[in-house]
């Protein structure tokens, strides 16, 4: 097998692995208690566990969009690629 012929197979194996960490991620968030209104508005200090949710809200926010990106590139062509850059050029 080519070295080029590998990466599709990685890229998708890479696809579900964030997809799994993702799931993992938001598993995890929806076991730890909601952060309060007051946490939220300063009233009071959160909590490590609501620091934690925090934390995991935003990996999970950043993981989502990734996948499809990846499915995006790996699915176009070189025809597509090359009307893009044409639309790009145009004034």
């Amino acid at each position: 097998m080519k070295r080029g012929q590998e990466i599709p197979r990685e890229v998708q194996r890479l696809i579900g692995d964030l997809r799994a960490v993702w799931k993992r991620t938001t598993v995890l968030r929806d076991r730890l208690p909601e952060v309060t209104d007051a946490m939220v508005e300063l009233a009071e200090p959160f909590t490590p566990e609501a620091e934690m949710a925090m934390a995991l809200e935003g990996v999970a926010l950043d993981l989502e969009p990734l996948p499809q990106r990846l499915e995006e590139a790996a699915a176009v062509t070189p025809e597509q690629l090359r009307e893009e850059w044409e639309r790009a050029r145009r004034p």
